[in-house]
């Protein structure tokens, strides 16, 4: 059973890694700009590209292989989508319509605040 949603997992893992990749690669990018690094080597850019594809990719890698990392997402994956109860639709649109109410009753009650605030500092001004 928990071999059943390894896909699920995999694909998780895959968004984690291609999350990796991202932030090294904006990070690399920064650090090339803050040294100038353009300047000195050629092909920073390319190298920079390609070094957080590799360690994207060893990522994706090393969760793939890492038998404790796989076995306790699995086991998650089951737990998520066997013992959580998910709402139904008409619980969600009732909670979804309480959310606005509040935030719009919290929004006036915040501008009316304001409202009085500026008329109390204006008189004092």
């Amino acid at each position: 059973m928990e071999n059943q949603y390894q896909k699920v997992v995999s694909i998780g893992y895959l968004a984690l890694a291609a999350l990796a990749t991202y932030l090294c690669m904006a990070a690399m990018m920064k650090i090339s700009d803050a040294y100038d690094l353009e300047a000195k080597v050629k092909s920073i850019e390319f190298i920079i590209r390609g070094g957080s594809l590799l360690i994207g990719g060893w990522i994706f890698y090393f969760l793939q292989r890492n038998t404790k990392v796989n076995s306790f997402t699995n086991e998650v994956a089951v737990e998520l989508f066997t013992k959580v109860t998910w709402p139904t639709s008409k619980e969600t649109m009732s909670a979804t319509g309480v959310v606005m109410v509040t935030v719009l009753l919290a929004g006036v009650v915040l501008a009316v605040f304001d409202w009085l605030w500026s008329l109390a500092l204006r008189a004092i001004i």
